[in-house]
C-alpha cells in the first residue's frame, strides 16, 4: 500500500477541484489501485468480480481524504464509505468510470431465452432475475471495465445460466411431474450436464466460439430418463469430459503421442 507524503499533503487546493471531478478522480484512483500481492485474489478462485476495499490513505491525501469523508455520502451509487479501526476509511468503488453495460448483457441473455424456449420476453426475464445465479454474476457488471477479461468471464457465466433455464424448460416439458424450477435445481447439479455445458460454450483463443449443444442434448436425454434420481445419471466419460479441453487443437510436439486413440 501506498502512502502519500508530506510534499503531497501540501499541494491539495480542494477549492482548485470542482466536487464532480473529485469524485471522478477517486473513481480512476480506486480503478487503477492494486492491494498488496498477499491480499490480491487468486485468478482462479475469484469467480465473481467484487469491489475492492481501499484504505483511503493508500491513494489520498490527509486534506483529500477529510473532503471525501465530507461529500461522498451524496455520490453513493458510485463509492461506498467504510471505516475499520486497522485501515481507517475505507472506499470501494460501486460503479466503474468505464463500466460494462449491464443492460445490455440482460437484454443480450433475455432475448436468447425468449428465442430458444418461445416464452415472451417479461417472462423470459423474470426467470432470469429469479436465478440467484445468473443474479449474482450480472449484479458485479457495474464494477467491471467494459471489455476486460472480467466482462469475457461474467459474459460466458451469464450465457451458462441462460443455457441452464432453456434446459430445464426443456426437461420440464418432457416430464410430467417437474416443473421448470425443479428441473434447473435438479439439472445442474449433475456433473455431466456441467461438464459438457462448460465445454459447449468454452471460448476459444480468446474469442467466443458458436455453441455445440450436441452432446448436452444426449446429458439431457439421460436426465429424463433418470429422473427423479439423478444419482442414476451417468458420469461423463474421460472421452466426453476432455472433449471440450482438446477441441480445435493442433498436433503437440510429440508429448503424449499415441494416446486417446479409439
Amino acid at each position: 500500500m501506498r502512502l502519500r507524503n508530506e510534499d503531497e499533503e501540501e499541494e491539495y487546493d480542494a477549492d482548485a477541484e470542482e466536487e464532480w471531478e473529485f469524485v471522478s478522480r477517486v473513481l480512476e484512483l480506486l480503478a487503477a489501485y492494486k492491494p498488496p500481492i498477499e491480499k490480491r485474489f487468486c485468478p482462479v478462485t475469484r469467480i465473481i468480480p467484487v469491489a475492492e476495499h481501499v484504505p483511503a490513505r493508500a491513494i489520498l491525501t490527509s486534506k483529500e481524504q477529510a473532503r471525501a469523508t465530507s461529500i461522498l455520502g451524496k455520490h453513493t451509487t458510485h463509492i461506498k464509505c467504510t471505516t475499520s479501526e486497522a485501515d481507517g476509511l475505507l472506499l470501494s468503488m460501486l460503479r466503474h468510470p468505464r463500466a460494462a453495460d449491464a443492460e445490455e448483457h440482460m437484454k443480450k441473455n433475455v432475448t436468447k431465452l425468449h428465442a430458444e424456449i418461445s416464452i415472451d420476453i417479461a417472462e423470459a426475464e423474470q426467470r432470469l432475475r429469479s436465478d440467484e445465479k445468473f443474479m449474482q454474476y450480472w449484479s458485479s457488471l457495474p464494477i467491471v471495465e467494459k471489455g476486460t477479461a472480467d466482462e469475457v468471464t461474467v459474459e460466458r457465466a451469464l450465457r451458462a445460466r441462460t443455457r441452464i433455464n432453456a434446459d430445464a424448460h426443456r426437461v420440464a416439458e418432457r416430464l410430467t411431474s417437474a416443473t421448470w424450477q425443479e428441473a434447473r435445481e435438479a439439472i445442474q447439479g449433475v456433473k455431466w450436464y456441467r461438464t459438457m455445458l462448460g465445454s459447449a460454450l468454452a471460448p476459444m483463443e480468446g474469442e467466443v466460439e458458436d455453441e455445440d449443444l450436441s452432446e448436452l442434448q444426449e446429458c439431457l436425454d439421460a436426465i429424463v430418463k433418470a429422473w427423479p434420481d439423478m444419482s442414476a445419471v451417468p458420469k461423463p466419460s474421460k472421452k466426453k469430459s476432455q472433449g471440450g479441453k482438446n477441441k480445435g487443437k493442433g498436433k503437440g510436439k510429440g508429448k503424449g503421442k499415441g494416446k486417446d486413440k479409439a
